[in-house]
């Protein structure tokens, strides 16, 4: 904008003060009626103050450039009673706008919401728009003419306007393509603003690739899967250009990205990162299936499921998907984060795991799927729960995704089959504490890892053993709500790691400080609520029965052992119940429940026993396995139950 020249603090002869501004003068000999006419509106009339010197330039510029729409200007009412901040700044970006593409300007000048007084919102949109017209005039202009900019402006058009002018900045052909689409001219909503700000992105590393991306079939309308597909290629221009020309030059993109394409392209940043090898694979329609279903839920809205795979599978897996999605929402009482919710079953996750969550996309191992191996009433949901829960659950400390995304998928499961809610798994033989874990932070390659699943589902199933459920699922969905918001109060972005200290944050009770202090090495006692120290009755009635001894083994070795060492436990290890009995006729069976308990209060083992008693015979050994590998040092009880009477118990050591 032109310069100021230097103004008296205050003056009373407006008409004349004029000609002292840049092209005053021309106004005052060319359009005298004009200048007449801004000279004796009253803020100018009474006197120009050092800070309204500004905005009389800016108005002198734009009359003498612009006649009638200086004109009108003058005519708001907001205009003539006083000039706000926010308004010096929609002047200026209106000159700026006017200088550019004078149609622009006329367009956003009749605009109701202009005429009627400048807000925040309004002037950052008025900005974003002069941005948008110094690269095009025509971008500017067809912006303007949209019905949503006419009837009043939203912050998330503000930001539409925003992220259309990067996009003009790198291709213009692009933000034609973009404000010409007719889910931009209808309105837009937060999914198409993301579908905006990801073609941005793209521009910005390609103009031409952005070209082909948006004349592309699936971007006619915009739905969530769009907005994931867009992201991914994204991320491949960004972070793999050759291989997105490699995708783009696919015979099944030959008309582009469809419809019937997006459940695949959404996966392929992931894939690539985890097996390359797969891409082409996945490109071509005869080497897979897609399943997809569309569900409504009740804070989320409609959402997509889809299952991509490259063998056969069960119908089962889709109905597990849809339970756990269904449940994690309630669970969490926010909406899901992701409106589209896809498995890939396949060798695509990266190192050891057997499953991933890659934001895009669920990656599943093949032999992790729910196939017809498992039982049709079995809860076991093969990965997903745990994989489901996980959009909610990450960016925090590794436990409290890992510990959270665990638990849930664990209620997830529960609720299948109407069970109880308990933990049932091995401890963690490497450290006993949170607070070990956090000063570790072990790589995701080691086996030390794994104690962020084990620790972390520790501390959350303690803490719903031992607080009212109302007020355990209170404050996890706080502690969800907390890692969702930055830790800058006034900052719209990022998110709050969480770790301990919110934990303690968020679970103010007695019991729950109880909880924290147990598990982040405070030396507060275990709850061995669960141990069960009645009486051992060792009858069978129903086989006449009696189990005689229980005893604990290793390997193919028949000695009882009741310690061994951790660092030398290779071998499996195995409980021995013998019993004996007295049975004629037909042969009987006796079913038993082995539960086995570690001295941190959990089950590490849970199962089912058949005992059958034959005429002809007096008795048996039944042997069931406990578990091999590395075992955690400690305690270890094992009991066997007969409809909740305890008839056979065992305890033995594990030892450093």
């Amino acid at each position: 904008m032109p310069q100021v020249s230097p103004t008296p603090e205050l003056t009373t002869q407006p008409a004349v003060v004029l000609s002292t501004y840049e092209n005053g003068a021309w106004l005052l000999h060319n359009r005298p009626g004009l200048a007449a006419s801004i000279a004796a509106i009253a803020w100018i009339e009474d006197g120009i103050a050092a800070s309204e010197s500004e905005t009389v330039q800016e108005v002198v510029t734009l009359a003498a450039f612009h006649e009638v729409l200086a004109a009108s200007l003058i005519d708001h009412p907001w205009f003539a009673d006083d000039i706000a901040a926010t308004e010096v700044e929609a002047i200026r970006n209106l000159g700026d706008i006017a200088y550019f593409s004078e149609a622009t300007a006329g367009q956003l000048g009749a605009t109701a919401w202009f005429m009627d007084g400048i807000t925040d919102t309004e002037v950052k949109a008025i900005y974003n728009l002069a941005y948008i017209a110094q690269s095009s005039g025509a971008v500017a202009e067809l912006t303007a003419g949209m019905s949503w900019f006419a009837d009043g402006i939203t912050d998330t058009e503000v930001k539409a306007i925003y992220t259309l002018g990067y996009i003009v900045q790198s291709s213009g052909a692009v933000a034609e393509l973009t404000a010409g689409m007719s889910w931009f001219a209808d309105g837009i909503t937060d999914t198409e603003l993301e579908a905006v700000d990801r073609l941005a992105y793209i521009a910005q590393s390609s103009g031409a690739v952005a070209q082909r991306i948006a004349e592309m079939p699936f971007l006619a309308a915009i739905e969530p899967l769009d907005v994931s597909t867009l992201n991914t290629l994204a991320r491949l221009a960004g972070n793999k250009e050759e291989l997105l020309q490699r995708v783009l030059a696919h015979p099944s993109l030959t008309e582009g990205v469809t419809d019937a394409l997006t459940p695949i392209v959404t996966m392929l940043y992931g894939v690539a990162e985890a097996n390359a090898d797969l891409v082409d694979k996945l490109l071509t329609p005869e080497s897979i299936t897609i399943e997809r279903r569309s569900i409504v839920l009740p804070l989320t809205g409609q959402v997509e499921l889809a299952i991509v795979r490259t063998r056969p599978g069960s119908a089962r897996t889709m109905n597990l998907l849809e339970h756990s999605v269904r449940t994690v929402e309630e669970l969490m009482g926010e909406p899901l984060p992701n409106r589209h919710v896809a498995i890939l079953y396949e060798d695509a996750v990266i190192g050891s795991f057997d499953g991933m969550n890659f934001g895009t996309h669920i990656a599943l191992l093949s032999e992790r799927a729910a196939e017809a191996d498992y039982a049709e009433d079995s809860s076991d949901t093969g990965g997903i729960a745990h994989e489901v829960a996980h959009y909610y659950w990450s960016g925090n400390a590794g436990w409290v995704d890992e510990g959270a995304a665990n638990f849930i998928g664990t209620v997830i499961e529960r609720r299948i089959d109407g069970e109880e809610v308990r933990l049932v798994g091995a401890p963690c033989p490497y450290m006993r504490s949170i607070s070990e874990l956090d000063d570790l932070a072990p790589d995701p390659e080691t086996d030390e890892f794994g104690c962020n699943y084990t620790l972390g589902e520790r501390v959350f199933h303690d803490l719903y053993r031992s607080l009212d459920e109302a007020e355990f699922w209170r404050g996890v969905r706080d502690l969800y709500v907390r890692s969702q918001k930055s830790e800058e109060p006034e900052s719209e972005y990022g998110s709050t790691r969480v770790g301990m200290e919110h934990i303690r944050e968020v679970f103010q009770s007695d019991a729950a400080h109880m909880v924290i202090a147990r598990w982040y090495g405070e030396a507060k006692p275990y709850d061995l609520s669960q141990l069960d120290t009645g009486p051992v009755d060792p009858g069978l009635p129903a086989i006449n029965g009696v189990v005689d001894l229980a005893r604990i083994t290793m390997g193919d070795d028949d000695s009882t052992v009741t310690s061994f060492s951790a660092q030398e436990a290779t071998d499996a290890v195995w409980c021995n119940l013998k019993y004996s009995y007295s049975a004629s006729g037909k042969p009987q069976q006796v079913s038993l429940d082995t539960v086995g308990l570690y001295e941190d209060g959990f089950e590490f083992h849970r199962g089912k026993v058949e005992l059958t008693a034959e005429a002809g015979y007096v008795g048996g050994t039944y042997s069931f396995y406990l578990g091999s590998g590395r075992w955690a040092p400690g305690l270890y009880w094992v009991y066997a139950y007969n409809n909740d009477r305890k008839v056979a118990e065992v305890q033995f050591e594990v030892t450093r």
